[in-house]
């Protein structure tokens, strides 16, 4: 179980980063364009956050049991955060598939741009396509993990109460 509250630590604090700075940069982007498309966009990467920061308040009641649960964190919070952060992940590593599949294809759609006619745009792709890749796995596995210890902890709660 330390194992896996370790790398919940380490999976909640890079999607909180990352995310945090995707929710940044689309909330500018949003308020410079006002596309509603980009509010769900919004919602799943904020999604993400909140499931993250939840999951980091676990580990810590968990490491510590003498610090309570805040009001904003229950074990509801947690499962309803992390099945929309669930969805987010695997959405992106569905995405990041088809884009390593179908780069070629891609690129015949994609408009040529003058100004970046000496990158190569098949690279910039894949690498994009990659860290979609991770970033989607990082966040799904995170959500089952923190799945997991949830369900370890509100039984470890309830032996606890029962004896």
């Amino acid at each position: 179980m330390k194992k896996a509250l370790t790398i919940t630590a380490v999976l909640s604090w890079v999607n909180l980063v990352f995310n945090g700075i995707f929710t940044l940069l689309f909330l500018i982007w949003w308020a410079m364009t006002h596309n509603s498309a980009m509010l769900i966009i919004i919602v799943l990467t904020g999604g993400v956050i909140l499931h993250s920061y939840a999951a980091l308040q676990l580990r810590k009641n968990i490491l510590h049991p003498e610090i309570p649960f805040n009001r904003q964190t229950t074990p509801v919070g947690i499962r309803i955060m992390g099945f929309l952060a669930l969805f987010f992940g695997l959405m992106l590593v569905s995405q990041a598939i088809y884009n390593l599949q179908h780069t070629a294809e891609l690129l015949k759609n994609m408009p040529e741009m003058p100004e970046l006619k000496n990158l190569d745009r098949t690279a910039i792709l894949r690498a994009s396509g990659i860290f979609t890749l991770i970033l989607g796995a990082a966040i799904s596995v995170n959500v089952f993990l923190n799945f997991r210890i949830l369900r370890w902890y509100i039984l470890s709660l309830e032996d606890g109460a029962n004896q």
